[in-house]
Parts: C-alpha cells; sequence; structure tokens
C-alpha cells in the first residue's frame, strides 16, 4: 500500500464527514416523516378534501421527500470505480465563485430578514399578542443559525487548501 500524502489524508477525511453528515441529514428528513405518517394519513387523507390547501401540502410535503433520493444515489451509490477519472477538488477560483455564490445567498436573506424585521415592528404595537412574537422569535433564531451556516460555508470555499493530484494519491491505494 503506498503511503498517502497529506492532501490525501486530508480529502479522504473530508469524505468521510461530509458523507457522515448527510447520512445524519438524510436520517432526520426521513425519520420525521415516519413519526408523522399517522398523524397525516388521519388528517390529511380521511377523507381527502381536494382543496387549494390540500394540494399545497401533498407537493411541499413530497416535493421535499422526493428530491433527497438523488443526493443518496450520489452519496451512497456511486463508488470511485464508477467514475476513476474523477477529481472532486475545487481550484482557488472555483471556491471563490462558489464562496460569492453563498455571499449572494446570505445577503438575499439578509434583506428579506431586515424587510420583516421592520414590517413586524411596524405592526408590534397593532398586533400584540403571541402568534407574533412565535414568529418574531423563531424566525430570528432561524436567521442566526442561517448566518451561521452560511458563513462556515463561505470560509470554508475561501480557505479550504487545493489537493493537488489527491486522485492519483487516492487511485494508488490498493484495497
Amino acid at each position: 500500500m503506498a503511503i498517502l500524502q497529506p492532501d490525501a489524508v486530508f480529502f479522504a477525511n473530508s469524505v468521510r464527514w461530509d458523507t457522515s453528515l448527510t447520512l445524519a441529514a438524510l436520517t432526520a428528513l426521513y425519520y420525521d416523516y415516519a413519526i408523522t405518517i399517522l398523524s397525516e394519513i388521519q388528517y390529511y387523507w380521511s377523507p381527502p378534501m381536494l382543496s387549494i390547501n390540500f394540494l399545497l401540502f401533498v407537493v411541499n410535503r413530497y416535493v421535499g421527500l422526493l428530491g433527497p433520493i438523488p443526493v443518496f444515489f450520489e452519496y451512497f451509490m456511486l463508488t470511485s470505480e464508477s467514475y476513476p477519472q474523477c477529481n472532486l477538488a475545487l481550484s482557488d477560483a472555483q471556491g471563490v465563485h462558489l464562496a460569492l455564490a453563498w455571499s449572494a445567498m446570505l445577503w438575499f436573506d439578509t434583506v428579506i430578514f431586515m424587510l420583516t424585521l421592520f414590517k413586524a415592528l411596524q405592526v408590534r404595537r397593532e398586533l400584540t399578542g403571541g402568534l407574533l412574537e412565535i414568529l418574531f422569535r423563531d424566525g430570528t433564531i432561524y436567521y442566526g443559525i442561517l448566518v451561521a451556516v452560511n458563513m462556515i460555508n463561505i470560509i470554508t470555499f475561501l480557505k479550504t487548501p487545493v489537493c493537488v493530484d489527491t486522485a492519483m494519491y487516492l487511485s494508488q491505494i490498493d484495497s
């Protein structure tokens, strides 16, 4: 077995972490679906009432469940033997472009949050009570988590070293 270069070890560990986190996210998604299916059947499917609300619920529920299926196949069904010449390492320019894309999404989310905050402060005196305060509190927590995750993504794209010839080093490993 060939001795791995530090870039290849870093790349292999990154892939393992990425796969583990993806599996955890998919598990949480489908676990949530599994524990709520009985309530869904009780309240939405028996008897089904065709309305715009019902249609929106079904589209929202099942597009969200079907969307991760390609991700599952990418992570767990395709192996390195399927695409032996595929090197997934990003160049510095690609990292900057992805960081800019994530920054644009963060900017958009910040503008939406600020507009929502402005409107909430305007109607706060008119609509006193629990629901508005809960929505604002939960929205603020969500925005804080969103900012943290986006910043981690941006920093990762800008600071992660380029893995030079990682595919070559990984292909030298005897299985």
